[in-house]
């Protein structure tokens, strides 16, 4: 199953995935023998500010309010869908920001793994002191699945889930943890696999407004 995350006032993306743009609700459609679902994204500036200042978010940068609201829609909108994922026991599943190619074949490495895999995003240096160096760890990724030493995605634009226990275990961490930070962070600080080459690029001329969050830094896919 591929989850299209998405917002109500972006429904126009939808067609990208072969979803009409009309559809309101969740739609499953037969795509290359997967399922596509739009899963409908938690809209941050609809959420009372109150709310969000009482939950466990910690923002360190970006603290103006509409994109602290931004970042919180982004978590809980990744947050409501794994625990449907484990509510549901699904398997197989992919996660996917509108803003992300959809159009691809999950290998049948990643069914068989036992960890959760990047799809694509942003490779950059694990230590946030060298995030701004070249990422040396690039030169030494091969075809399939890589397990990450030195370096990070961000972005949780395209990960896959083989099975739902992982989601469970992934929700455990981060409930665990005393504060949380945007889901792109807390995510590159427990996942640590890609899958190389990226199955799944942002679709050109397309930004993610799901958080509305784009980088100062304009970081490279890999």
């Amino acid at each position: 199953m591929k989850y299209i995350i998405n917002m109500k006032q972006d429904l126009e993306k939808m067609k990208n995935h072969k979803l009409d743009g009309s559809i309101r609700s969740k739609f499953p459609l037969a795509l290359k023998g997967d399922e596509i679902m739009r899963w409908e994204a938690i809209i941050g500036r609809d959420i009372p500010m109150e709310e969000i200042e009482e939950s466990k978010l910690y923002v360190r940068y970006n603290t103006k309010e509409n994109k602290i609201r931004g970042i919180y829609g982004c978590l809980m909108s990744h947050l409501t869908l794994l625990e449907s994922i484990v509510d549901l026991k699904i398997d197989d599943a992919c996660i996917l920001e509108d803003d992300s190619e959809s159009d691809f074949i999950i290998p049948e490495e990643l069914k068989q793994s036992n960890h959760i895999t990047y799809l694509g995003g942003w490779l950059v240096n694990r230590k946030m002191k060298d995030i701004r160096k070249p990422v040396l760890e690039k030169a030494s990724l091969k075809k399939g699945i890589n397990e990450l030493k030195e370096s990070r995605v961000l972005t949780t634009r395209a990960y896959y889930i083989p099975r739902w226990q992982l989601a469970k275990d992934l929700l455990s961490y981060i409930h665990k943890k005393k504060t949380w930070k945007a889901i792109d962070i807390m995510m590159s600080e427990y996942v640590t696999h890609l899958y190389y080459p990226a199955l799944s690029h942002q679709i050109l001329g397309f930004e993610s407004s799901i958080g509305n969050l784009q980088p100062k830094i304009k970081y490279k896919e890999y």
